[in-house]
């Protein structure tokens, strides 16, 4: 007899095909200005801090771009409608070391590394700049700027600003054509306070001196809609020929609406303003930030009524559990007055006008194509479509506790008094040996006192001896980080820390297995990224491999006295007789943030790295260059989630969420991430005890087999069996017109079978192509147009 779980078919994943739509052209006033941060500068020239910041992000009826560093603001700058750009600075640094295709990589990979730790990277990018002294004289170097710029534009999808230091065009005119077919040309135009004062402030001239840019670069064949007009707000002395250049605080702020007002009589496509942080008089912050105010109240690059939605932020497709709640959002760019219709699967949701769509008690009838249709007094914009997904409970791996310690319960379970009290955790980590079912959990009395290696049985958490600790002395923590290799192997280390010029001194021990009466030996010593000054070694590590196979990763955090980095590296034995371990380092971008963090293998050469308040980052590593890449940026996690552990083979992750609360425990979260952009939290795990001070958010959780350990600094420990789904799950991926159908095969026997008539008993059909296997997961595509579709699994 055939049977259909009934709890499969509710978990059917309804899709929305592609509706077609024609959505207006809508874009957020083309205004930008460069806002980088430089507070506290070493130079009193520079001063551009968190108060210059917050009035450059004024509000306005369309928005506008903040082109800056990185995407530390993002979610200020969404919040008063405004839209973040990148600022890269050295557009030609490469040159002519690297091709134009290794530059625009290059530059894109700074992107990736600087731009997507909040949010997904930004479309605009502002190139700073051509440079002059090369443009003119050299062919060769206008070509490279050229296809510099197109692959930013073909291959990796910019929208592109270039900085060019003339106020009228050099050079030859396919040269300007070429470079405006793929960018916004941004004409440094500067007009000083002091020229503009000995105008007497006038409008007119201001406007004659932009236009014969914008008729010059006309004349070169460059279109006015592909033409920005830079200017410059440096707080400049005297004669300068740029910024404020020495007039008084009145004048200044009379050159600055004059200049304003100029251009917005002139048919540039868009403005961008530059230097804001520039500070050669020395005058105060107040008023710098008066003068960031004057700017502010002038419309540019023209005066403009409000222009259709601009949506900053689409709702985002989200996995949810059967019978939880979920919230769509979007993000409107401006302050103008806005109208919301959600709609799903194209038909209108009654009563659904707010900005955020809330769904409680989720179920069937819920999955689907969630879309928003924003309007004004300009008309209309139609979000992306958004795919809910719904599972139920038992499609997901769950854990089954084993046992827990409070702190206080053990002499190698401490912690904290309070919240606000935190001393530095005596327990950092857990490691857990597979071979001999055995936990190890290292503990001190201090930094470098008391070292006792508590061996604890897996399943019951029964304390059972102390590994012999002979020998192990120095550094700045005498032992932190453990871990045991399949074949029964321990390893662990110290941290060091020194300051000034002095290197730390690293030490790696291995124990050949966990009787108590093996002696661990010292198989590497020193620094090991072979540096001269001070980085701070030890605070995360992780191991894959047994024998000469073996490969232990670590990593460093910057301090005072670094001089580049950071770095990471790789320890390997380097003979047999596994008595000596040797470094390979590589830089690695990511290296600053909190204490507390994970460090994990991926596949092949890539590792994870997580702290609180951060995104999850793959880096790919080559030991050849001694670098690192980052490869992907998981930025939808939540902000309290600090170190994981992920299994991508059985498609779950779990982290340690740090409460925040004196009355809500820590907890371990557990997530399903067959789509990495879209985890779905699938349940709470908590500690022992309300949350008690751990500052640094330090943390360790471990995987192995159907194991997962957790500790949580001065917070306690946890152990869990990992359950197995009863039932497969499947996911779907929309690309076009193309659907991936993929669900897990940790059981087996099931069939996919699809239909477009849900009331129509007979019209499931089974897929006849057999499914494709990786990740933990089976995957079929299917074709697909208009309409619904509904998949579901059949056990015969």
């Amino acid at each position: 007899m055939t049977q259909i779980s009934p709890r499969l078919f509710l978990r059917l994943i309804l899709l929305l095909v592609s509706l077609i739509v024609q959505r207006a052209f809508a874009v957020p006033d083309l205004r930008f200005d460069v806002v980088t941060f430089c507070c506290g500068c070493t130079s009193s020239s520079q001063n551009l801090c968190q108060e210059h910041f917050d009035h450059m992000n004024f509000p306005s009826p369309n928005g506008h771009y903040l082109a800056m560093g990185n995407d530390d603001h993002r979610t200020e700058l969404t919040a008063n409608g405004n839209v973040l750009a990148i600022y890269y600075n050295t557009l030609d640094k490469t040159w002519p070391t690297n091709d134009a295709a290794t530059a625009a990589a290059s530059i894109n990979q700074w992107v990736m590394n600087n731009f997507t730790n909040t949010g997904p990277r930004p479309d605009w990018i502002v190139l700073n700049e051509i440079a002059s002294s090369t443009w003119t004289p050299n062919p060769s170097y206008r070509t490279w700027i050229r296809d510099v710029v197109h692959a930013l534009k073909t291959t990796y999808g910019y929208t592109i600003i270039v900085y060019a230091p003339y106020t009228n065009p050099v050079g030859t005119a396919a040269d300007w054509q070429g470079l405006a077919s793929d960018a916004y040309i941004g004409i440094e135009n500067y007009l000083s306070g002091q020229e503009i004062s000995a105008q007497s402030f006038s409008v007119s001239w201001c406007q004659g001196q932009y236009s014969s840019s914008l008729v010059n670069y006309s004349n070169f064949g460059v279109s006015p809609n592909r033409l920005i007009l830079g200017e410059h707000f440096a707080q400049s002395t005297n004669s300068t020929g740029f910024g404020r250049s020495g007039v008084s605080s009145n004048n200044w702020d009379s050159a600055i609406i004059a200049r304003s007002r100029g251009a917005t009589n002139v048919a540039f496509a868009g403005f961008i303003g530059y230097s804001w942080g520039a500070n050669g008089m020395n005058v105060s912050q107040d008023e710098m930030i008066h003068f960031e105010d004057t700017y502010a109240t002038n419309p540019l690059p023209r005066k403009t009524s409000v222009t259709l939605p601009y949506i900053i932020d689409q709702p985002l497709s989200q996995s949810a559990v059967w019978k939880t709640n979920v919230s769509f959002s979007v993000m409107p760019a401006g302050k103008a007055p806005l109208g919301y219709q959600w709609r799903l699967n194209g038909a209108t949701i009654p009563g659904a006008t707010n900005q955020t769509l809330t769904l409680t008690n989720i179920g069937a009838a819920n999955a689907g194509a969630y879309s928003v249709m924003l309007s004004n007094v300009a008309g209309t914009t139609l979000s992306s479509n958004a795919v809910l997904t719904i599972f139920m409970p038992d499609d997901h791996y769950q854990l089954s506790k084993l046992w827990s310690l409070a702190p206080g319960s053990a002499p190698y379970a401490t912690g904290s008094t309070n919240l606000s009290t935190s001393q530095t955790p005596l327990q950092r980590g857990i490691a857990y040996n597979a071979l001999s079912n055995q936990v190890y959990i290292v503990s001190r009395s201090g930094a470098t006192t008391g070292l006792n290696i508590n061996v604890l049985d897996g399943s019951t958490g029964m304390w059972l001896y102390s590994l012999d600790t002979t020998g192990i002395s120095g550094g700045a923590i005498v032992l932190l980080e453990m871990m045991a290799a399949a074949d029964g192997a321990l390893y662990a280390a110290n941290l060091d820390v020194s300051g000034g010029t002095t290197p730390s001194t690293f030490r790696l021990y291995r124990w050949t297995n966990s009787s108590p009466t093996t002696k661990p030996i010292q198989v590497f010593q020193g620094e090991p990224a072979g540096q001269a000054t001070a980085f701070r070694w030890g605070d995360a590590m992780d191991l894959r491999g047994t024998g000469t196979n073996t490969q232990l990763i670590i990593d460093s955090q910057l301090l005072a006295g670094s001089v580049g980095g950071p770095f990471a590296a790789i320890l390997t034995p380097s003979s047999g007789a596994m008595n000596q371990f040797v470094t390979t380092a590589l830089t690695e971008p990511n290296g600053s943030g909190s204490l507390g963090r994970s460090l994990q293998f991926g596949a092949g050469n890539t590792f994870w790295q997580k702290r609180k308040g951060t995104a999850l980052m793959q880096l790919s590593y080559d030991l050849t260059n001694h670098n690192s890449t980052l490869l992907m940026s998981v930025t939808n996690l939540p902000a309290a989630l600090g170190p994981v552990a992920i299994d991508l083979a059985r498609g779950f992750l779990a982290g340690l969420s740090f409460s925040g609360n004196s009355t809500q425990p820590d907890a371990i979260e557990l997530y399903e991430i067959q789509d990495l952009s879209n985890p779905v939290l699938i349940a709470r795990y908590n500690f022992p005890t309300n949350e008690l001070g751990n500052a640094n958010f330090i943390g360790q959780i471990v995987i192995n087999g159907d194991r997962l350990y957790a500790c949580d600094g001065n917070n306690g420990f946890l152990a869990f069996s990992i359950i197995p789904p009863v039932i497969p799950k499947l996911h779907l991926n929309l690309s076009n017109d193309i659907i991936s159908i993929a669900w897990t095969n940790s059981v087996s026997g099931w069939n996919l079978q699809k239909t477009i008539n849900l009331s129509a008993a007979n019209s499931w059909t089974n897929f006849s192509q057999l499914p494709g296997q990786g990740m933990g997961t089976l995957t079929i595509t299917d074709s697909v147009t208009q309409g619904s579709v509904f998949y579901r699994l059949r056990k015969p």
